[in-house]
């Protein structure tokens, strides 16, 4: 009996702290996710010559007006007026939130983007940790724990 109790309270101590590790896990993937995409964005801008945006979508087929990435985005070539091929498509991200302070980024054929320095902001609920990926204007992403 004795056991079984103190079996009962070891297990209690720990399903808040997991479900706190799993939650922060999500968040790490999700962002580690985001600059992936924004990495692949880059790299198939300055390999291709040519502008490539990556955007928010919600259908997976064209660009949305969200700052709220977690429903998903796409990589498409051209600038994000006027796109012609899609070259990746990301479904959305259920466990994090993923907001953006843009809906789209254009890359140029350097790899540089157009516009001001762009940053997401990922969470996880029940999560303790937040993390920051911050796209600089020469195109370098990074992901951090402070803002950007």
């Amino acid at each position: 009996m004795v056991t079984l109790s103190l079996l009962v309270i070891l297990v209690s101590l720990g399903v808040p702290s997991f479900r706190t590790y799993t939650a922060n896990s999500a968040t790490t993937d999700a962002s580690n996710i985001v600059l992936g995409a924004i990495n692949q964005a880059r790299h198939e801008a300055v390999t291709r010559g040519l502008a490539v945006c990556l955007c928010q979508s919600d259908d997976g087929s064209s660009c949305g007006d969200s700052t709220a990435w977690q429903s998903g985005w796409i990589l498409i070539e051209r600038a994000c007026a006027s796109p012609s091929e899609v070259l990746g498509v990301q479904p959305s991200i259920d466990r994090a939130t993923i907001v953006g302070s843009t809906a789209a980024i254009d890359f140029t054929s350097r790899g540089y983007v157009l516009g001001n320095v762009v940053s997401f902001t990922v969470s996880a609920p029940q999560g303790t940790r937040t993390r920051h990926v911050c796209v600089s204007r020469i195109g370098l992403a990074r992901v951090q724990e402070a803002g950007c």
